[in-house]
């Protein structure tokens, strides 16, 4: 029996993982750019990109920090191979390393990034109490986390991400960043063609 439509989502594998990385790259364009405006990283800034898949974000992040550093995990070693791939002269350059990995286990030191993305990822996440508590170990204090998901759109204060173990309210998910050690959260939700997306904002204390 194949793969669900979902786990090829979470982690892409054989020749369905390589087609649902084409339709990342393509269905994710918006909230890449949505993100990316929300996280504005500093052109020597060092970022990691939570959940690379295909390797677009990480593309958009290496252009804006272009003196700088972009890191990236993903679990999936068939968008490991497209994402080196679509940014292969920033991988030659060393001013991008791509790594399999987990956001419950990040494989880099504390205190290593000044910001820290992901992009349609939180779904997936293993257990998000203590996954936001490993992203907030390789922040440098102050650094910034930026999160954007899909959500499930009623009043603008009741934004809701439908995960697999049913809808998540998006403030259990900025009461997890409280509890990590983030401040300074805000959340915006936004049309982003053709879902309604929120991007979460938070800073390392």
């Amino acid at each position: 029996m194949g793969r669900s439509r979902t786990s090829q989502f979470q982690d892409p594998r054989g020749i369905a993982g390589r087609i649902a990385g084409t339709l990342m790259a393509i269905t994710n364009g918006g909230m890449n750019r949505f993100a990316l405006e929300m996280l504005q990283p500093d052109r020597a800034a060092a970022v990691l990109e939570i959940g690379y898949g295909p390797g677009a974000m990480i593309s958009l992040l290496a252009r804006s920090a272009q003196a700088g550093f972009v890191a990236g995990i993903d679990p999936s070693a068939t968008m490991l191979a497209q994402a080196r791939a679509r940014n292969r002269a920033a991988v030659q350059e060393g001013r991008v390393e791509l790594k399999l990995g987990s956001v419950s286990g990040i494989p880099y030191g504390d205190a290593r990034f000044d910001a820290a993305v992901s992009v349609n990822t939180i779904y997936f996440w293993p257990d998000g109490p203590n996954d936001v508590r490993e992203i907030r170990r390789v922040l440098k204090p102050g650094g910034m986390l930026v999160l954007t998901f899909r959500v499930q759109q009623g009043a603008v204060d009741d934004a809701r991400i439908r995960t697999v173990s049913g809808p998540l309210p998006v403030s259990d998910v900025e009461q997890w960043l409280r509890d990590a050690g983030f401040h300074q959260i805000r959340h915006e939700v936004r049309r982003v063609t053709p879902f309604t997306a929120a991007t979460i904002v938070a800073r390392a204390q």
